[in-house]
């Protein structure tokens, strides 16, 4: 490690400056450590970020100590069993996109994440054995994930515009049914998968669903399960707006008790075929 201070102050690690003289002694202190244990194993990108998060940690508590951040940090690292292990949990961390927006962004975590991001980086954080950060709320896993999931999905049916009483978003369960978010919450229902019902302004409507894999709260992350869990309904949602034919949905739909011609009907559902296909540019 090659460091040196400049005046008045500034300081470089590595060629990373520093205008701050307790969060360059902080990030110096914690990369001495690293080095005992490791040797000079990280780089530059290393340098930089933990110079960050010590920034951010020191500007967004209540009651800042240097002192107890270098101890509870240097404690972690002298615990860890390789390098490795600690990058690993940075990977996982960083694979939170509203995260990365905040880090990106300089935004105070805080304001920017939600709760319930907030809790997910403090349980990705325990079952790596280093403190929450965050203000702790007694949570399910599968709460946490349900949660997340529930609000991309809305977030997703309100920018893509099906604003239209017939969407509708659930979750499956094994014995309890298909619940909404907050039933599901209020019965401690552990989710198997989910499914989104979008609509068209004419009334018709088109499902996407996906299982959920198992999830192994011993080893698998619970970003990447999430982020997968994403993808695939993105995929599926997709693929089931780019499926829709009008002519299918008017023989499931026809009967005697609509007052319209089937011409006019027809041409509602061509509508819609055209309302879908046009939401495939916000997905």
């Amino acid at each position: 490690m090659e460091s040196k201070i400049l005046t008045p102050f500034q300081g470089e690690i590595n060629g990373i400056k520093f205008n701050d003289e307790k969060i360059y002694y902080s990030t110096e202190y914690i990369l001495d450590t690293i080095e005992e244990q490791f040797g000079e194993v990280y780089n530059d990108t290393f340098v930089n970020n933990l110079q960050y998060v010590i920034e951010r940690y020191m500007n967004t508590v209540d009651y800042p100590s240097y002192a107890e951040l270098e101890n509870s940090m240097t404690t972690d690292i002298e615990n860890a069993k390789s390098f490795e292990e600690i990058k690993s949990l940075k990977l996982e961390l960083t694979q939170l996109q509203e995260l990365n927006y905040c880090l990106e962004d300089n935004l105070d975590f805080e304001d920017y994440l939600t709760v319930n991001e907030r809790q997910i980086i403090n349980y990705a954080l325990q079952k790596n054995h280093y403190k929450s950060i965050f203000e702790y709320q007694d949570e399910t896993i599968s709460n946490l994930i349900a949660e997340n999931l529930e609000t991309w999905a809305q977030d997703l049916i309100n920018e893509a515009e099906f604003k239209y009483h017939n969407s509708e978003i659930a979750f499956r369960t094994d014995y309890q049914g298909d619940l909404d978010f907050e039933t599901l919450s209020e019965r401690n229902a552990k989710p198997t998968g989910i499914y989104l019902v979008l609509g068209a302004p004419n009334g018709s409507t088109v499902m996407a669903e996906i299982e959920f894999d198992d999830f192994d709260e011993s080893s698998d992350s619970i970003i990447k399960f999430i982020n997968d869990a994403k993808s695939k309904m993105t995929k599926k949602i997709q693929k089931v707006l780019s499926d829709f034919d009008p002519d299918e949905e008017f023989n499931a739909l026809w009967g005697p008790q609509l007052d319209y011609s089937a011409r006019n009907f027809l041409a509602m559902l061509d509508e819609d075929q055209e309302f879908f296909q046009d939401r495939l540019q916000y997905i």
